[in-house]
């Protein structure tokens, strides 16, 4: 139980940052979409490979969902969904970290309960 919630704390903490930097990316198309000028940029395709692209002002873009699986969103969809995500991340970040906390105290705490109940006045 406890290695499950460390992987799943890991796994959150992993993520999060991936959807922080998303929204941010969200945000500052949501601030030049009104402007007409396009943006020139790089933008990463794998860990050590990037592209440069010119990007339109634009009034959607696109987000992986996960299992290979792209969708179009308005911006302000994106930034919604986008917020939510991370949101619930968090929340779910401190609830596991309150379950490992509360693993650990009972692990420790546990084995001296028995040790305790033999001393009491009913021992043998």
């Amino acid at each position: 139980m406890e290695a499950n919630l460390q992987r799943r704390v890991g796994g959150l903490k992993g993520k999060m940052p991936d959807i922080e930097k998303t929204l941010e990316t969200v945000r500052f198309l949501q601030l030049r979409r009104d402007g007409s000028e396009a943006l020139e940029t790089t933008f990463e395709l794998n860990d050590t490979l990037y592209a440069r692209a010119e990007v339109p002002p634009t009034d959607e873009v696109f987000l992986w969902l996960g299992a290979n699986v792209m969708l179009s969103y308005p911006i302000d969809e994106a930034e919604t969904l986008l917020g939510d995500r991370l949101r619930a991340a968090e929340t779910s970040l401190r609830n596991c970290e309150e379950d490992l906390e509360y693993l650990r105290e009972q692990i420790t705490v546990g084995p001296l309960l028995p040790a305790r109940r033999a001393e009491g006045p009913f021992a043998c």
